[in-house]
């Protein structure tokens, strides 16, 4: 296997590796902290949609570039709408306004 396929393969090891360790830690009731969930970005306007996978999709906010009036979709891990977040494979996000019935 040539080095830039190892890089990549260790790259989805170690996002793989995170999100066990933060499953692991809300199975056990130690969901999101205060300080990750405010350090977390937005998704506004979003909705549950699927890709080969459940996926979550909407206006990203929060990034250093500013608010995004693309629209992205990212692996849905867990959805907690009730408690205003939701993990997808990048990580924690807050949840904004969501998208209105078409």
């Amino acid at each position: 296997m040539n080095t830039s396929n190892q890089n990549r393969f260790r790259t989805e090891i170690d996002v793989f590796q995170r999100l066990r360790a933060d499953l692991i830690a809300i199975a056990a009731g130690d969901g999101p902290t205060e300080a990750e969930l405010a350090a977390a970005p937005i998704v506004d306007l979003y909705e549950v949609t699927t890709r080969s996978l459940p996926a979550i999709a909407g206006q990203i906010d929060g990034q250093s570039f500013g608010p995004s009036d693309c629209r992205e979709a990212s692996l849905l891990i867990l959805y907690a709408p009730k408690l205003g977040w939701v993990m997808t494979r990048s990580g924690y996000f807050r949840l904004g306004a969501p998208a209105t019935s078409k």
